[in-house]
């Protein structure tokens, strides 16, 4: 499954958590407009929700993370599930009114656990939501576990869960505060650290404070900061994490031509992770679009469904804009009208843009594997168009000795006859069609 971002509402930033039950109305309306940003820019999304005060006080007052103790505990899981409930109805509809068509998934009966440890999930159920166009919208809830009855399964741990099942670009966390600092945020002299590396062995690059609630029964801050590592470590660096405070201007989030006013938490990558010490690149697995968001904005590449040329090109953003004059512009202008557009789970190449500008055929693929592309596109794109290709079994068809002669020719570093010259590369290329699609035709058998 393929995200552009896990947005989670942090229970601190929707609700009043000393006051039961209570939200806070400007916060969440705040929050459904973020939502609605991203959508309206083709994110593909999840959303999980915290408790804050709906279940939070009824969760510590029965101590259900100790698990089924008494018969009173049994009590207190169905008051907490009610009040937890309780506030997933109230979000997803605040979303709908927003014009969002979410969708409320609760984990109980289907998040499993066995003394802790997640044995089973329902993210397959997730995709098909938003495979059927919606946005689903997951909360921290009561679960059933193996070997302690019961347990309190935290946003958080099911943000994680997804994040290591998933491919996602970008967890944003929505909190109370302006992202972490390196002391209280209640604090005169506290920073907020803007950005945050973390190694392998999960250490940081700052010295972090966080603080919980004597309420919260999930860790608060602390949990968020174990979260941010295991997504970060997890995904090889392909995600990152981004802190901010709900009140931040939907607009300016992930937006390359601002500052963004948080704390971005990234992996440190290690020297060896260069170009060459990667796996060789099947061309087969490039066919479509390929992007990878960086701090650096996004990488786009296409690749030529027949002959396997592959061309890259850096972007600001993901936008349905900003696709629809790449394609335009870097493709169609250069190459012709396209025939068909085969491409990953981006919602932006199915924006309304691209069905009224781009009157062509598109199909879909899944995603494949990603790394740090964008900081070697050219050494990327040389190396997937020399390397023999899987289907074809020819390095891609429009290189050869050939373009090299008719460099020289155009040079005059050699004396050929014009006219010969295009028959026998007319010949040429005739003769690589005919064997690629000899290849491509066996390969089609192979997989009947």
């Amino acid at each position: 499954m393929f995200l552009d971002s896990i947005i989670k509402f942090g229970g601190s930033a929707v609700t009043v958590k000393d006051t039961l039950e209570t939200l806070k109305e400007d916060e969440l309306t705040h929050a459904c407009c973020i939502v609605k940003n991203f959508l309206q820019n083709g994110k593909r999304i999840v959303i999980v929700h915290g408790a804050g005060s709906f279940g939070h006080h009824q969760a510590k007052r029965y101590n259900i993370n100790a698990g089924f103790t008494n018969e009173d505990t049994k009590k207190g899981f169905c008051m907490t599930r009610v009040s937890v409930t309780k506030l997933n109805n109230m979000i997803v509809n605040r979303l709908c009114q927003h014009g969002v068509n979410a969708v409320g998934i609760p984990a109980f009966g289907f998040w499993i656990t066995d003394n802790r440890k997640i044995i089973k999930h329902n993210i397959e159920m997730v995709n098909d939501v938003l495979e059927n166009g919606f946005v689903p919208v997951l909360h921290g809830d009561c679960v059933l576990d193996k070997t302690l009855g019961c347990v309190i399964l935290s946003g958080d741990t099911i943000i994680k869960t997804i994040s290591k099942q998933s491919d996602v670009r970008n967890v944003l966390f929505l909190t109370d505060v302006d992202g972490i600092y390196n002391k209280s945020p209640q604090d005169k002299d506290t920073k907020l650290i803007p950005d945050i590396t973390v190694e392998e062995n999960r250490r940081t690059s700052k010295d972090i404070s966080t603080e919980c609630s004597d309420i919260d029964v999930t860790g608060g801050m602390e949990l968020k900061i174990e979260t941010a590592k295991d997504i970060v470590i997890d995904s090889q660096g392909r995600s990152t994490v981004y802190v901010c405070n709900v009140l931040s201007e939907p607009s300016s989030i992930f937006n390359t031509a601002s500052i963004f006013n948080g704390t971005i938490i990234r992996l440190r990558k290690s020297q060896s992770n260069k170009l060459g010490d990667q796996k060789p690149v099947k061309s087969e697995t490039n066919t479509g679009i390929i992007r990878n968001i960086s701090k650096k904005g996004t990488a786009d590449s296409g690749t030529d469904h027949f002959t396997k040329w592959v061309e890259v090109f850096p972007v600001p953003d993901s936008t349905a804009v900003t696709c629809a004059y790449l394609i335009l512009k870097d493709i169609i202008c250069r190459y012709g009208c396209l025939f068909a557009l085969h491409f990953d789970q981006g919602r932006h190449y199915e924006s309304d843009i691209l069905k009224e500008l781009l009157n062509i055929r598109k199909t879909r693929t899944s995603v494949s594997e990603q790394t740090d592309w964008d900081l070697n596109l050219g050494c990327l794109a040389g190396a997937c168009r020399s390397t023999p290709n899987e289907s074809t079994g020819l390095v891609d068809v429009r290189k050869g000795n050939q373009f090299f002669q008719l460099r020289a020719l155009a040079q005059g570093e050699v004396q050929v006859n014009p006219g010969e010259f295009v028959c026998e590369l007319r010949e040429w290329l005739q003769k690589a069609h005919s064997v690629a699609r000899k290849h491509l035709l066996a390969k089609a058998k192979r997989l009947l």
